[in-house]
């Protein structure tokens, strides 16, 4: 069954600790739906306590960024102007690279079909700053906000995706594992933590939340089944059975290795 973990507002959240702090080159991927226009505040969906990089959903409820610290000033790859969806599965990719030339800071947005709906660049130079704080999901502890919706896959690596690997991941195709720092596929359907499965050991605490059986790859499928039973007057009836249930095709690779 694909599960997913919802959050619904305070406190409702993931803590992973502080992990991944050495990186300065990384790409963060996460499946999510937006529960809920932010109301008045900006919301980090998945980022670290003192910004290092962050996720955000933007206050109007229309716009995502993907914002880096450096040198102590968020910087950002501008925001997207497509219109999410409410309870829509979508997936996003943020990318830095200090050295790596123009539209080093990258963000792309795609639909649960992998088609893309919007990408946003921007150059910038210095590395990342490091922190202390702990990496999160669905909380902005800098500032003390909960986000509103539902998270499924989180992977990070220390290393750029290609354009190409990312249109792959939007089609569920894993590309090498190769630098991959962390994987958590929010799969676990019941309790308090969600596994790192990259290798790595960096499970996340959950706090609050709410497992639910509608995650990426759920179904609904009807199936009809007919059969025919012959009576004494030798007549024969026709019944027709219609049964309704839930399978699931989750099309994620879980097992990753780590190298």
């Amino acid at each position: 069954m694909a599960n997913a973990l919802q959050f619904n507002g305070s406190p409702d959240k993931i803590a992973f600790g502080n992990i991944l702090n050495s990186q300065t080159i990384f790409s963060v991927c996460i499946w999510f739906q937006i529960g809920a226009t932010p109301s008045g505040n900006a919301d980090i969906i998945f980022g670290y306590g003192n910004r290092r990089w962050f996720l955000i959903h933007e206050a109007n409820g229309t716009n995502f960024r993907f914002t880096v610290r450096i040198s102590a000033v968020e910087q950002g790859t501008g925001n997207t102007t497509f219109n999410p969806s409410l309870n829509t599965w979508y997936f996003a990719v943020g990318t830095y690279d200090p050295d790596g030339g123009s539209d080093n800071l990258t963000l792309r947005v795609y639909n649960s079909s992998g088609v893309l709906q919007e990408a946003r660049t921007a150059t910038k130079t210095g590395a990342v700053e490091t922190t202390a704080s702990a990496l999160e999901a669905g909380h902005d502890p800098n500032r003390g906000f909960f986000w509103q919706g539902t998270v499924q896959l989180l992977k990070v690596y220390s290393r750029v995706l290609t354009t190409t690997e990312q249109n792959n991941l939007a089609l569920f195709i894993d590309p090498n594992s190769v630098s991959l720092e962390g994987v958590w596929d929010i799969n676990e359907g019941s309790g308090t933590n969600v596994n790192d499965i990259s290798g790595a050991d960096n499970d996340g605490t959950i706090t609050g939340s709410t497992w639910i059986t509608t995650g990426i790859g759920t179904t609904t499928s009807t199936s009809t089944s007919s059969s025919t039973s012959t009576t004494s007057t030798s007549t024969s009836s026709s019944s027709t059975s219609t049964s309704t249930s839930t399978t699931t095709t989750f099309p994620f690779p879980f097992f990753v290795r780590r190298v």
